[in-house]
């Protein structure tokens, strides 16, 4: 997993360090052109990731994994709408977490995997809107990061890619310090592009 998230993190390092050299009036179309590209190589990786797995050498852990998720996928159409109900970190004592942890014979504090997670826990509503909070965030500070001449704004994607790679295999991004990061993203790309910037100004002294 580590090895995952630091090939896909130090890519998209090198990937926005090269567009904040690319000309302003061409910017958009290498965005294009790079999310064409991105949504192909994510593509590819599903299709492959058998052999992505072996290459990362963890069969083993995966098949842990593989196991819990096909646990929380049985468990989803049952409520699939709302969910069973918001618990953050699964406790032990309360059904259907209790359930997952005796069919699977393994102690797990959370599903290993933060969309399934989500889907189990409050339902397809809210998948979606966990979907678009955080494609709303990274688009955001990506194109702050892309645009902006500061490198401070780089931050910002670079961390929600590591969120967002990591949330593939744990679910940390809803609990504790993944989450407070994941709104400290979503707060300061907001505030970069804000609907409210584009409001005319009024003089203080007009009222």
């Amino acid at each position: 997993m580590i090895a995952a998230v630091s090939v896909v993190v130090g890519f998209a390092t090198l990937a926005l360090y090269l567009l904040r050299k690319v000309p302003a009036h061409r910017r958009t179309l290498v965005q294009w052109a790079l999310a064409v590209v991105t949504i192909a190589v994510l593509v590819t990786a599903y299709i492959y990731r058998t052999r992505v797995i072996d290459l990362l050498n963890a069969r083993a852990d995966f098949q842990v994994r593989y196991k819990l998720w096909i646990q929380i996928w049985e468990l989803i159409p049952i409520d699939q709408i709302t969910g069973w109900g918001w618990v953050g970190a699964w406790p032990t004592d309360l059904y259907p977490f209790n359930a997952i942890q005796d069919a699977t014979g393994m102690y797990h504090p959370d599903g290993l995997n933060a969309y399934l997670d989500v889907y189990l826990q409050v339902g397809f509503i809210g998948l979606l809107i966990f979907v678009a909070l955080i494609a709303l965030a990274f688009g955001r500070s990506w194109l702050l990061a892309s645009n902006r001449r500061s490198v401070v704004y780089a931050w910002a994607p670079l961390v929600l890619v590591a969120l967002l790679v990591t949330s593939v295999f744990e679910s940390a991004i809803l609990i504790e310090s993944g989450w407070m990061l994941m709104v400290i993203c979503t707060v300061k790309a907001s505030q970069g592009m804000s609907w409210r910037l584009r409001l005319p100004h009024r003089d203080g002294a007009g009222g």
